[in-house]
C-alpha cells in the first residue's frame, strides 16, 4: 500500500508541474487572477522530491554550482535587490529543472507520466490551433473572449504585439508567444523521443501531426528555425544509412515547395501572412541582411551590449536583463537578443565561462549514451545556441523545456562497448 501511494504522489507531483508549466498563464487569463504562483509552487515541490534521485556526479554537482553562483548576485548591494530577485524564474529555476528532467528517468513509474504529459500536450496543442483559427476567421472575441481582451490591452500600447504583416502573437507579447511555440516543438519531439514509453500511440501520432499543423498556422522562423536544426542533427545518421528514409524527406520538402508554389500569390497578397512568410523565408536562405530585425540587433542591441560589456567584466547585474524587471530599469533595462551576451553581462565573465561549461559537459556525456538520445540531444543544444545568437531561448518556460530534457538526457547510461 505505501509502495501505490509513492507512486501516486510522484505521478501526481509531476504532472502536476507539467500542468501548470502549460497552462497557467492561460488559467489567469480566464480566471482574471494570476496564478503563476501555482506554478512556481509545484517546480518547487517537484524539485524537493527530484532530490532524492539524484546522484551525486560531476555532472549534477555542476548544476548546483551555476545556480549558486548566480543566486550570489541576488543580494549584491550595487544592484535593486527587487529587480535581482524576479531573475530567479528567468537565469535560475530552468537551470535547476535539469534535475527534475533527471529525477524523470529515474523513476519507476515514468511510463505513466509520460502518457499523462502525451494528454495535457494534447490539449495545449488543440487550444493553440483554436487560437489560430479563431483569429484567422475574425472570431477571435467571441470563441476566446479572455484572449481578446487580454491582447487589446496590448494593442493599445506601443508595445510590439503584431509580427510584421500583421499575423497576431496570440499569447499578448512577442517573445511570450515565441515561447510557447518552442515548448510545443520541444515537448513534442520530446515524447516522440519516448514513444516507446506510452501506450496509446495513437494520441501521440495525432499531437505530432496537430504539432505541425500548428506551427504551420504560427509561421514563426524562430520554432520552425530551430525545430529544423534539431531534425537534421537527431535524423542525420538515419538518412545518410537508410535511402528509404531518404526519399521519404525530400518528398516531404518536395510537398513543402510545391505547395508554396502554387500558393505564392496568396501568400504575397495576404497582409495576415506576408511579411511572416518573408521573415521565416530570409532565414531559411540565410538572407539575413535583408531582416530588419536582425539589422537592428547587429548594429543596435549588440553594439550597445558589447560597450557595456568591455567594460564591465564582472557583470551590471542579472536585474537590468531580465524581461520580469524591466519595469524597474525604465531606463537603464538592457536588451541585448543575445542569450550569451546576456548572462556575461548579468554574472560577468566567470558567470558566462560557468554556463558554457554546464552545456559542454552535456555534450561530453551525451558522447557516451545511446545513439538516438545522443543526437536528440546534440540537435537540442545545437538549436538552443544558434537561437541564443539572436534571441533568449535559455530563459523563462523556452529555458525550463530544454533543461527539463537536458536533464533526463544526461540521466541516461552510458552505452556498453
Amino acid at each position: 500500500m505505501d509502495t501505490i501511494i509513492r507512486i501516486n504522489i510522484r505521478r501526481l507531483l509531476f504532472t502536476t508541474f507539467v500542468f501548470f508549466f502549460l497552462f497557467s498563464n492561460l488559467i489567469s487569463r480566464i480566471s482574471g487572477h494570476n496564478i503563476n504562483l501555482l506554478f512556481y509552487g509545484s517546480w518547487l515541490l517537484v524539485f524537493i522530491y527530484s532530490i532524492i534521485y539524484i546522484k551525486p556526479n560531476i555532472l549534477t554537482v555542476f548544476w548546483a554550482i551555476v545556480p549558486l553562483f548566480f543566486s550570489v548576485y541576488i543580494a549584491d548591494p550595487r544592484y535593486i535587490l527587487s529587480a535581482n530577485l524576479l531573475t530567479i524564474k528567468d537565469f535560475i529555476i530552468p537551470i535547476l529543472c535539469t534535475y527534475i528532467g533527471y529525477a524523470l528517468s529515474k523513476t519507476t513509474n515514468t511510463e505513466v507520466i509520460f502518457q499523462d504529459i502525451n494528454l495535457l500536450y494534447f490539449f495545449a496543442l488543440s487550444y493553440g490551433i483554436l487560437q489560430e483559427m479563431s483569429f484567422y476567421t475574425g472570431n477571435l472575441a467571441q470563441v476566446l473572449p479572455w484572449d481578446a481582451n487580454y491582447l487589446s490591452t496590448f494593442l493599445d500600447m506601443p508595445s510590439n504585439v503584431l509580427q510584421p504583416g500583421g499575423l497576431l502573437r496570440f499569447f499578448g507579447t512577442m517573445n511570450s508567444f515565441v515561447e510557447f511555440q518552442i515548448v510545443i516543438v520541444f515537448l513534442g519531439a520530446f515524447l516522440w523521443l519516448n514513444r516507446e514509453k506510452m501506450k496509446n500511440n495513437k494520441l501521440l501520432y495525432l499531437n505530432i501531426i496537430m504539432m505541425f499543423a500548428f506551427i504551420s498556422l504560427a509561421l514563426e522562423r524562430s520554432p520552425i528555425m530551430m525545430g529544423i536544426i534539431l531534425l537534421l542533427f537527431w535524423k542525420l545518421k538515419a538518412i545518410i544509412t537508410n535511402y528509404k528514409i531518404l526519399f521519404y524527406y525530400i518528398l516531404a520538402i518536395g510537398v513543402i515547395c510545391l505547395l508554396i508554389i502554387i500558393n505564392l500569390d496568396f501568400i504575397n497578397s495576404n497582409p495576415l501572412i506576408f511579411g511572416a512568410y518573408h521573415r521565416l523565408y530570409n532565414a531559411i536562405t540565410l538572407n539575413l541582411k535583408n531582416d530588419a530585425a536582425v539589422d537592428e540587433r547587429i548594429h543596435v542591441q549588440w553594439k550597445q551590449s558589447l560597450e557595456l560589456a568591455r567594460d564591465n567584466y564582472f557583470g551590471i547585474g542579472p536585474g537590468r536583463l531580465s524581461p520580469s524587471a524591466e519595469k524597474i530599469y525604465p531606463m537603464g533595462y538592457v536588451g541585448p537578443h543575445n542569450n550569451f551576451l546576456a548572462i556575461y553581462l548579468a554574472y560577468g565573465l566567470l558567470g558566462l565561462l560557468l554556463f558554457v561549461i554546464l552545456l559542454l559537459l552535456g555534450v561530453w556525456h551525451l558522447s557516451h549514451i545511446e545513439d538516438n538520445y545522443r543526437f536528440f540531444g546534440y540537435g537540442m543544444i545545437v538549436a538552443f545556441a544558434s537561437m541564443a545568437m539572436f534571441n533568449m531561448p535559455f530563459i523563462g518556460k523556452q529555458g525550463i523545456i530544454f533543461f527539463y530534457i537536458f536533464g533526463y538526457l544526461c540521466s541516461q547510461k552510458f552505452k556498453r562497448k
